[in-house]
């Protein structure tokens, strides 16, 4: 007879996968309860969250996602799923920030996109620029422009100002 519980992290996995924008996964070992809360609580001030998970559950449950169904893994050791329900990329950052300052957790493999993505090709998407950081440098290169234009129509205008203080200047003197 199948545990009940089981049945219904699976469920509860898979329901997941299927909301999440993306999924990557993570090693928890060495890492306290002090560093594991501090770090789920960071997580979740950016849209994602930290759920300590079974291998086996896991892996039952992505294959009853349609996405991944074909997704060949092989889970060895504790493993962490860093959910990223509203922005995609926020959590990960989190994720390896913390793990730069205090050297874990170590990461494994990520889902992007409906497709899976290894360690390197995660770290390489945890360095892409964040949507506020990318919005920002749109603005800043549709206003430059804009800002050039205004100071070349107003630069008559400041040179006949700087030509007025300068006669009235050598007028005082």
């Amino acid at each position: 007879m199948v545990n009940q519980n089981k049945q219904y992290a699976v469920e509860d996995m898979a329901k997941r996968i299927a909301d999440a924008k993306a999924f990557y996964l993570t090693d928890y070992r060495g890492l306290s309860v002090n560093q594991m809360v501090e770090l789920r609580q960071k997580v979740r001030e950016n849209g994602g969250e930290l759920q300590v998970i079974k291998n086996r559950l896991f892996l039952r449950a992505l294959k009853k996602s349609p996405n991944y169904q074909e997704a060949e893994l092989e889970l060895t050791g504790p493993t962490a799923a860093l959910w990223a329900n509203e922005d995609e990329l926020s959590p990960l950052k989190t994720l390896t920030a913390y793990a730069k300052q205090a050297g874990l957790p170590q990461l494994k493999v990520g889902f992007f996109d409906q497709k899976v993505l290894s360690n390197t090709e995660v770290e390489q998407l945890s360095k892409i620029p964040g949507k506020n950081e990318l919005l920002a440098q749109l603005v800043g290169t549709l206003a430059g422009p804009l800002f050039r234009l205004a100071r070349a129509l107003n630069w008559n205008q400041t040179k006949l100002v700087y030509a007025l203080k300068s006669v009235a200047k050598n007028k005082k003197e």
